[in-house]
């Protein structure tokens, strides 16, 4: 147990993660004020989530190999473990850009179809009013 706290203080982790989850609210706070001022959809935010959560390990691996020595030659059990935390990501990523143009469509059909029956209303109303005076009903014939 003191052998790993002991090998986590050389490579620095800690102070790795720490900065990187730092920067990270930083920057989700940042974007949130962003997308308020300008009304985006808050999928930008879950996918800046998911990204900054996918690179948050990366960030870790990063620590794990070069934080000893600094500037180190790249291994091939690195390069597997970025791969694969990258492939996670992009497999994260595809299902949730999938999932959400499955569910904004529905959204997006019931706020046509709600404007499409106010409208059918609004004219109902209009034509019930003016079919009152004859004059009227000959002026509104045509939209009614």
């Amino acid at each position: 147990m003191v052998e790993i706290v002991q090998r986590l203080k050389e490579r620095k982790l800690v102070q790795w993660a720490l900065a990187y989850a730092a920067g990270a609210f930083a920057l989700l706070q940042g974007i949130d004020i962003v997308a308020q001022r300008f009304g985006w959809p808050e999928s930008v935010e879950r996918l800046l989530i998911i990204v900054l959560a996918v690179g948050f390990f990366v960030t870790l691996v990063l620590a794990w190999y070069h934080g000893e020595h600094g500037a180190q030659r790249v291994s091939g059990t690195e390069l597997m473990i970025l791969a694969l935390l990258l492939a996670i990501g992009g497999a994260i990523l595809w299902r949730f850009a999938a999932g959400g143009a499955e569910q904004s469509v529905p959204v997006a059909s019931k706020a046509a179809s709600a404007g499409a029956r106010y409208r059918a209303a609004r004219a109902a109303s209009v034509c019930s009013r003016h079919t009152e005076s004859a004059a009227l009903a000959a002026a509104t014939a045509g939209r009614c």
